[in-house]
């Protein structure tokens, strides 16, 4: 059963609010953060305009093998 956190867990959670607050709170911070990547957040997956260059769906892969 779930319960509610403790108090160290609801400590844990302001602390991390406020630090993702304080580096990528805003969009110029977001956009720092994102820019030396410069593609998508997952590099093992391309583009979505060479994706699926047919149309077609592709056959899917189980998420875990």
């Amino acid at each position: 059963m779930v319960g509610r956190p403790t108090p160290e867990q609801r400590d844990f959670r302001t602390a991390l609010r406020a630090f993702a607050h304080r580096e990528c709170g805003t969009r110029a911070q977001r956009d720092a953060l994102t820019a030396e990547t410069g593609g998508p957040h997952n590099p093992s997956r391309p583009p979505a305009a060479t994706r699926n260059p047919t149309g077609s769906s592709p056959a899917r892969r189980p998420w875990r093998s």
